[in-house]
Parts: C-alpha cells; structure tokens; sequence
C-alpha cells in the first residue's frame, strides 16, 4: 500500500533537488524500496492463494485488458498534452514514459497483480497459460533460469569487452544490424551454455540435498501425526 506514495513522493524530491537530471529520478525505480509491492503481491499469492477468486482465468484477461486499456488512454493523453510517445523516452526508456501523467506510482503495482494473476491460473492449471509452459522446452528453461539470472550481467559485461575488441567499429557504422546480431547471438548462446553447466554440474546437487532434507522433516511429521 505504501509503495506507491514511497514512489511518488521520491521521484517529486529527486525533481526538486535535481530537476535537469531526469534520469536520476528514474533509476530510483530500481531500487528495492521502490518495489516492494512485488514482493508483497508475492507473499499475498503464497499465503491466500487468492483463493476468493474464483473465475481466475476471466478475471486474469479483464485484469490485463486493463492494463492495455491504460497504455492507449496515456498515449491518447501524451498526444492529447502536445507531446509525442517518442519525445519523451516512450520507444527507448520505459521509466522515463512511466513518470507521465503518474503512471510511476500506479501502473508497476498493477503490472504486479496481473504477474501474480498469471501465477494463479499456472498453479489451478486454468486456460491456455499452464498449457504454454507445460512442455519440454519451457521446463528446461525453468530449471535453468536461476543461473540466466546469475550469469546474465557478468557474461554480458566480458563479451562486449572481447567483441567490441575484436570486431572493428566500421563494421558497426555500415552494417549495424549485422554487428549486433554477431554480438547478441553468441552472447545468448553464452548465457544458456554456462547457465546449463551450472544447473548440472552445481546447482542440481543442492537441489537434490534439499529434497533428502525435506523428504526427512515430512516423514517426521507422518510419524508425529501417526503418534
């Protein structure tokens, strides 16, 4: 509940103590304080299961038809104020569009319902989105997905350092799309490699360590219930 007012009024005090420097303000979104109704939405889910509702697929389509209804409303208003959507960041820097007409204090709280919503239909096996993820692929992802999430930033930083070492800058000036496609590829491919040999080589046997202990505590707890 407080999230949103925390946003509010941090960005109007980063405006007033340095209004030429927009971007300042912006990477306070960031930060944890600032998104802390994620992590509250999240622990809602896991206790409650939001159990009260009880058409959960119905209600995740209207939630993000919402969503969508307020996007083309700010941009109709963004046109409507004498600005365009690219004037102010809209097709590059995602906070910077957020900070207008206030969208900053509200929309990343409903961005965060319509995730935990999501969530919700997955966990009940609702609809077609249980289905999307239900497949060998998307598994496989999922198991790997924390070392993509690990390794993401450090791979990056050392492959643009070795690419942009490598490959000459005039190759960027006359065929941009190709440069980046050679840098991005690999990089992915980098990203799924290390992140697969993590899953396999490390973090699988924690997670095998985990199963022995929790299978223990539930035994206990049979025995316990059985006494």
């Amino acid at each position: 509940v407080l999230t949103p007012l925390i946003r509010y009024f941090g960005y109007e005090w980063m405006m007033h103590i340095n209004p030429n420097h927009k971007w300042a303000s912006v990477n306070l979104y960031r930060m944890a304080p600032f998104q802390m109704d994620s992590f509250a939405i999240g622990c809602l889910l896991a206790l409650t299961g939001f159990k009260r509702i009880k058409n959960a697929v119905s209600f995740t389509w209207i939630f993000l038809a919402g969503l969508v209804a307020i996007y083309v409303a700010n941009r109709y208003l963004v046109v409507y104020q004498g600005s365009s959507f690219e004037a102010i960041g809209g097709g590059r820097r995602l906070e910077e569009w957020l900070t207008t007409n206030y969208q900053h204090v509200y929309l990343f709280t409903l961005v965060n319902f319509s995730a935990a919503f999501i969530v919700m239909c997955f966990e009940r096996g609702y609809g077609l989105i249980p289905k999307l993820f239900d497949n060998k692929v998307m598994v496989y992802f999922g198991k790997i997905s924390y070392g993509i999430y690990v390794f993401h930033i450090p791979v990056l930083y050392f492959w643009l350092v070795t690419y942009s070492s490598i490959v000459p800058m005039w190759v960027f000036k006359k065929y941009p799309f190709i440069y980046e496609v050679a840098a991005w590829v690999p990089y992915f491919s980098l990203v799924l490699l290390f992140s697969h040999l993590s899953y396999k080589y490390f973090e699988i046997y924690f997670l095998k360590w985990k199963e022995r202990i929790d299978k223990k505590k539930f035994a206990k707890l049979r025995g316990d219930t059985n006494n």
